[in-house]
């Protein structure tokens, strides 16, 4: 067996990548179960491929080096995940990932160090404080006995969270009657401002309560009424240029003096 184990193997010599050293462990456990090593033979075989700097670490761990060994497989685990996956990598955040694929990380980095998670508390406690706020905030861990029941709650936690966002972003695109209105359909509604006739009637800014509008229209070449924008009198209240007929006592109408034609200024230049 110890010769087939050395063909399947592969040494380990350290590393400073952690994802190299979960590989590394990862195929080890393979062969293991390949071969059905019982938990001695792997703490056995495991240590027989370790090499270099790998070695001389092991040298150091308090009891490796005693004979017959006292530490277990578990042991070998827990000091090897310490040393090349240390927390910092172990601790894998939800983020933006799933609570289903997060789980599957949390699986994966823990099923090697069994002795750092000794009771399902620990393991509920760990892999509740992996998960992003949102979904941490709406589970009751005082409802939660087991694992299973941590992971149903995160995943129900986790759907509530994406109907709420949805129902955010509706609210943010405003009524649905708005919302897909067509240029035609807007086309459609009445002008604050319809004709020269209707300006008119309402006369000068301050006067019968007329109010004049941002625009003159004229009829000009081409096919129907255009809009030229022009700036306001401050004296009759209504959009032309040059001085106002207000102030000379011209006609509104062609400008000359000694009489008076209506109060439009369409037409001026």
């Amino acid at each position: 067996m110890g010769r087939n184990f050395k063909e399947l193997a592969v040494d380990f010599v350290g590393t400073t990548d952690f994802a190299e050293a979960e590989i590394w462990l990862k195929r080890t456990e393979r062969v293991f179960n390949q071969m059905g090593c019982i938990a001695e033979e792997r703490f056995d075989y495991a240590v027989s491929l370790l090499q270099g700097d790998a070695y001389y670490w092991w040298e150091t761990v308090p009891r490796a080096m005693i004979h017959p060994p006292v530490l277990s497989w578990d042991d070998f685990l827990r000091e090897f995940s310490d040393k090349y996956m240390p927390p910092v990598y172990r601790d894998e955040k939800q983020r933006s990932m799933s609570v289903a694929d997060y789980e599957v990380k949390f699986t994966q980095f823990f099923r090697y160090a069994s002795a750092l998670l000794p009771t399902e508390q620990d393991k509920c406690r760990r892999f509740e404080e992996g998960l992003i706020y949102e979904i941490r905030s709406k589970i009751t861990p005082s409802d939660l006995r087991t694992y299973n029941d941590l992971r149903a709650a995160a995943i129900r936690a986790e759907r509530l969270v994406k109907e709420r966002h949805v129902y955010i972003q509706k609210q943010k695109r405003g009524p649905p009657e708005y919302r897909g209105e067509s240029n035609s359909s807007i086309s459609k509604r009445p002008s604050s401002f319809s004709s020269a006739s209707s300006f008119n009637r309402g006369g000068p800014l301050g006067q019968r309560g007329g109010r004049a509008p941002p625009f003159s229209y004229e009829w000009g070449r081409g096919s129907g009424m255009t809009a030229r924008a022009r700036p306001l009198c401050v004296h009759c209240g209504q959009p032309h240029t040059g001085e106002c007929r207000i102030i000379t006592g011209g006609c509104f109408h062609c400008g000359q003096q000694g009489h008076y034609y209506g109060n439009t200024h369409f037409g001026l230049t």
